[in-house]
C-alpha cells in the first residue's frame, strides 16, 4: 500500500501569531497544489484554542478540489449527537465525500476536564459517550428514521437530510494510545490514529486492532493505519530538536521531553 501523507492546516498558529485565518485557506490551496493528500485540523474549546475544525473545514473545501480533510480530532462529546450528525452530513455532501474524522475523547488533563465542564459534558462518561455518539451517527446517516435507546442517549422516529455524499459516512478513526481504544477501532472503525512515541508502541497498537478485526469477522484491509507526527526538518540535527522544542512549548505549554513521551515528535 502507498502511504499517503498529509499536513496540519496551521489554524493554532494564525490564533498565536495573529494572522487572519485566510491565510490557513491560502495554505490548504498550496497543500493540494504540492501534491499532499489530505489537510488536517484539531479540536479543542478551551484548553488548545483553535478555530472551530468544521467551520474552518467547510471553508477548505471550497477553496479545494481534490485533497481530502480531516479532524485530528474531532471532540464529538462536547456537541450534541444529533446536531452533529446534520453538521457533518452536510461538510460530507460539500467536500464530495473528501471527508475523514478521527475522533478522540480528551485527554484526562484539567484543562481539558475545564472544557468540558464549560459545556455540560461529562468528562468521566466521555468514552461512552463517545462510542455511543458514533454509533447513533451511523444510523442516522442510512438516511433511514431512526429510534435509538442508549445509556446516554434516547431518540424517537428521527430521520435527518441531507445524508452525507459517502455510503455510511465518512470514515471513523479513533484517535487513541491504548490497547482498548486499540482493540474498539479493529471491532467496529475504518481506521485507527494514534500517535505513541516509539514504533514498538505502534507496531502493538496496530497489531491489537487488526487482531480484533479478525475476531469480530472484520477484513483487517479495511482499517487503514495512521500515525500522527510532529516533526522539524534541518539538516543540523542538534538545531532541529531545538525547533521542535520551541514549537512544541508554544503549541501543547509543555517541553518535547513531556510531549516526547506520550505522542511522536
Amino acid at each position: 500500500m502507498t502511504p499517503k501523507v498529509g499536513v496540519f492546516l496551521p489554524a493554532r498558529e494564525a490564533l498565536l501569531n495573529g494572522t487572519p485565518l485566510a491565510e490557513v485557506l491560502d495554505f490548504a490551496k498550496q497543500a493540494e497544489n504540492t501534491g499532499f493528500d489530505s489537510v488536517w485540523t484539531g479540536d479543542s474549546l478551551l484548553a488548545t484554542p483553535v478555530p472551530e475544525p468544521l467551520t474552518l473545514l467547510s471553508a477548505v473545501v471550497a477553496r479545494t478540489t481534490r485533497i481530502t480533510i480531516g479532524t485530528a480530532a474531532l471532540l464529538p462529546v462536547l456537541r450534541n449527537p444529533v446536531t452533529l450528525a446534520h453538521t457533518l452530513a452536510t461538510l460530507d455532501q460539500l467536500a464530495d465525500g473528501r471527508l475523514v474524522l478521527a475522533l478522540g475523547s480528551g485527554f484526562g488533563l484539567p484543562a481539558n476536564r475545564a472544557e468540558f465542564e464549560a459545556v455540560g459534558a461529562s468528562f468521566d462518561q466521555r468514552v461512552g459517550r463517545l462510542l455511543e455518539t458514533a454509533e447513533i451517527w451511523r444510523q442516522l446517516w442510512t438516511g433511514a428514521r431512526v429510534t435509538f435507546t442508549g445509556r446516554y442517549w434516547t431518540l424517537h422516529d428521527i430521520a435527518i437530510e441531507p445524508t452525507p455524499q459517502q455510503a455510511g459516512g465518512p470514515p471513523l478513526w479513533p484517535a487513541t494510545g491504548t490497547t482498548a481504544g486499540a482493540r474498539r477501532a479493529g471491532e467496529r472503525s475504518d481506521g485507527l490514529l494514534p500517535y505513541p512515541p516509539t514504533a514498538e508502541q505502534y507496531r502493538e497498537l496496530t497489531t491489537t486492532a487488526y487482531a480484533a478485526a479478525s475476531k469480530a469477522a472484520r477484513d483487517s484491509a479495511h482499517i487503514t493505519p495512521a500515525l500522527m507526527v510532529t516533526i522539524a526538518i534541518n539538516d543540523d540535527p542538534e538545531q532541529a530538536r531545538k525547533e521542535l522544542d520551541h514549537y512544541v512549548r508554544t503549541f501543547y505549554g509543555y517541553p518535547l521531553d513531556a510531549v516526547s513521551l506520550l505522542q511522536a515528535c
